[in-house]
Formats: C-alpha cells, sequence, structure tokens
C-alpha cells in the first residue's frame, strides 16, 4: 500500500497540464507517448482489498524470483572485455540479471520523467524562439527608425533644396532688378549723350558762325584771353535777337487774335510795336558787327538799347 500511495503521488507531481499539451501542440513538439496507468484497487468478495489477476500474478512472480547476485567490478571488466573482442569466458561470465516483473508504477515514473525531461526541453525550445522573435522585432525595430531617420534626413534636404532655390530666385530676381537698373543708367547715359552731342552741334554750329564772321570781318582777337568773355556776349546778344524775332512773330499775331474777339482796337499797337522791334533788331545786328571788328560791343550802343526800356508791358500796356 505503501507503493501505491507513492506511485499515485509521483503520478500527481508528474501531470501535464491542458496548457502544456496546447502549447506543445503549437509549437509542433508533442509526440504521442504511451503512458501505463495504474491498475485501480478493488475490494473483492471476503472484504480484502485487491487488484486485478495481471497484479496478482506479477506479485507471485515477483516473490518467487529472489534478487539477483552482486557483480564484482573485476567480473564486470572482465565480461566488457569479452565483449568487446568477442569472446566469452562461460566461468567468469557473470549470471545476466533475471527479467524483472511488470510494475505499472515503475513504468508510470519512467514515463512522468520521460515526460518532464521532454517538456523541459520544449520549455527550452520554446524560450529560444522568443528569444529569436525578440530579436527579430528588435532589428525590425532598429531598421524602422533607421527608415524614419532617413527619411527624416531626405525631409531636411528637401527642404534645404527649396530654400536654396527660393534664394537662387530671390538672387535672380537682384540681378534682373540690378541688370534693369543698369540698362535704364546706360539709357539715361546714352540720352545724356545725345544731348551733349546735339549741344556740342549746337555750339559747333555757333562757333561756325562767329568763326565765319570773323573772316568777313578780317577780325584776329580769337586767340587773346578774353574769348571766352566776347563768346558769351555774342551768346546774350543772340538771345535778345531771337526773343525780339519770338516776340514780333508770335506773341503780337496772337494778341491781336485775342484781342479782336473782344471787339477792342489793337492795330495801333502793331503800327507801334513793329517798327521799334525792327529798329532793335538792326540795332543789335550792327552791334554784331562792330563786335567782330572791334572785338567787343560799344557802350554808346549798349546804353543806347538799355535806355529804350521796351518791355512788353510797354507795348500792350496803355498808351
Amino acid at each position: 500500500m505503501a507503493a501505491a500511495d507513492l506511485g499515485a503521488a509521483e503520478w500527481e507531481r508528474s501531470k501535464i497540464t491542458n496548457q502544456d499539451l496546447n502549447l506543445l501542440k503549437k509549437v509542433g513538439l508533442a509526440k504521442p507517448k504511451a503512458v501505463a496507468f495504474p491498475v485501480k484497487s478493488y475490494p473483492t468478495s471476503n472484504g480484502v482489498s485487491g487488484s486485478d489477476e495481471k497484479e496478482d500474478a506479477s506479485e507471485a512472480t515477483a516473490s518467487a524470483q529472489s534478487p539477483p547476485p552482486a557483480v564484482s567490478p573485476k567480473n564486470k571488466r572482465k565480461r566488457n572485455d569479452a565483449e568487446d573482442s568477442g569472446t566469452s569466458n562461460p566461468k567468469e561470465a557473470v549470471p545476466s540479471r533475471q527479467k524483472a516483473a511488470y510494475d505499472p508504477y515503475l513504468e508510470t515514473l519512467i514515463s512522468s520523467k520521460d515526460l518532464t525531461e521532454e517538456l523541459k526541453e520544449l520549455r527550452g525550445q520554446l524560450q529560444s524562439v522568443k528569444k529569436q522573435s525578440l530579436m527579430l522585432m528588435e532589428q525590425s525595430r532598429e531598421s524602422s527608425e533607421k527608415e524614419k531617420i532617413a527619411l527624416q534626413q531626405a525631409q531636411a534636404a528637401i527642404a534645404e533644396k527649396d530654400s536654396a532655390v527660393a534664394e537662387a530666385a530671390a538672387a535672380t530676381s537682384r540681378e534682373n532688378s540690378m541688370l534693369q537698373l543698369l540698362i535704364d543708367a546706360s539709357l539715361d547715359m546714352a540720352g545724356a549723350f545725345l544731348d551733349a552731342a546735339t549741344e556740342d552741334e549746337r555750339v559747333e554750329a555757333r562757333s561756325s558762325v562767329l568763326l565765319r564772321l570773323a573772316r568777313e570781318h578780317g577780325s584776329t582777337f580769337w586767340g587773346t584771353p578774353e574769348r571766352t568773355r566776347q563768346i558769351v556776349d555774342f551768346k546774350i546778344a543772340l538771345q535778345v535777337r531771337e526773343y525780339l524775332d519770338f516776340y514780333v512773330g508770335q506773341i503780337v499775331p496772337k494778341c491781336l487774335e485775342k484781342m479782336s474777339k473782344r471787339k477792342r482796337n489793337f492795330g495801333k499797337y502793331d503800327d507801334i510795336v513793329t517798327p521799334v522791334a525792327e529798329d532793335m533788331m538792326d540795332e543789335l545786328l550792327r552791334m554784331d558787327a562792330e563786335f567782330f571788328v572791334k572785338g567787343s560791343y560799344a557802350e554808346h550802343s549798349t546804353r543806347a538799347v538799355n535806355n529804350e526800356r521796351l518791355t512788353i508791358d510797354n507795348i500792350l500796356g496803355n498808351p
């Protein structure tokens, strides 16, 4: 009975739960293994608990047989040497162990131990698979982080490229503005050059007139230091003559036209202005001729012109 209790306790400790079996099936490492369960005891007719006929036979056989004799280390070594050489000495041969009777509890213990070892091995394999899965997940996470960093770097590079393009566009716009300013300045310079050229032509024409008049009057004053002042005086006289031409040719006719619309008689003003203007122009021409002959205007002639004090107010004013 003590042996039966011991076997039952070992069996309870070595039980494999359904969760472990399902885990083994999922992993694919579960192997069907025959397990010998203990034979149930049942009461007999005489009131004594017994077992199956097989248990009675095994117990009878086990009690009839004696335990095998012990084998000395010397005989064991000789037997091993004989087995290795292929020959055996019947005198030195160790009596073989008789076949033990079938013990279901012992078989159950052995099977439970094997299952426990196999379960440990399967759990170790499962742990290794878990570790490999964790390593793969970690590698995947690291690769994802690297891809994320690479994407951020690519986005930063694109942003830098866009900013560089914007800066290049702004620089191009500034260059275009500067180029336009240069073009405008060039046009202004060209216009100024044309104006200067026109002015030079006008000055050259006047100088040619001066030289022609000087040659006609045999004047030799052009080499003296007073040349600049004399040319300025001549220019002033020329402007006065041009003013008189403009006044007689345009101002007086327009004034007469406007006054005639008001039914006022201004014909007498024309009779007054025209002879005076003609006399002034003749005086200026005479002064110019004297200028080219003597190199200066006559003072009395200049005073005579100034003493006239003929202005537009005098001409258009009330007589």
